[in-house]
């Protein structure tokens, strides 16, 4: 499926948010959402032996980046509040973490890592909530430069040697 928006080829299928989608997937149609803009959009889906073809992938064909199981306590803050979390996975491009933090899909949050082992605490400037879940939440980072990316990989890399010596 081709994003209309940035023409990219990879985009998928997205869960219906209201009735209103629910009513319409009825008759075919379906939401999707571009795997590099984001963009959400309709599209009618063809039908094959009375049911929808479907257009999802398994979640972790979706990842891009391997996701490493860490529990990683982590301060949230957002423009109405801020909590804290633990992770239960990292990976460059994203974390889950288990919060009572009430926040809409598509939040943006900025996120302090605990000190690792160099005694260094990590910061995200920009983490979008992609899914909100009852005490988990899917994060997705939006590193703004080379530094902040560097310094997630770095994260992540630590966590990995880490993660071994368990």
């Amino acid at each position: 499926m081709t994003c209309p928006a940035c023409r990219h080829p990879r985009a998928w299928r997205s869960r219906r948010r209201n009735v209103f989608e629910r009513l319409i997937s009825l008759v075919g149609v379906s939401a999707f959402r571009c795997e590099r803009c984001h963009f959400r959009f309709f599209r009618w889906t063809p039908w094959h032996g009375g049911q929808p073809v479907r257009h999802s992938t398994p979640v972790a064909d979706r990842r891009r980046h391997q996701r490493i199981a860490a529990r990683v306590l982590i301060g949230i803050q957002w423009e109405d509040g801020q909590t804290t979390g633990t992770t239960t996975d990292v990976s460059v491009g994203g974390a889950g973490v288990e919060s009572d933090a009430k926040v809409p899909e598509g939040t943006v949050l900025q996120l302090t890592f605990e000190p690792t082992e160099d005694g260094t605490a990590v910061g995200v400037s920009q983490a979008v909530v992609r899914s909100a879940r009852t005490g988990k939440l899917g994060l997705e980072f939006v590193p703004l430069d080379e530094e902040e990316q560097e310094r997630i990989g770095r994260l992540v890399q630590e966590l990995l040697r880490t993660s071994h010596r368990s």
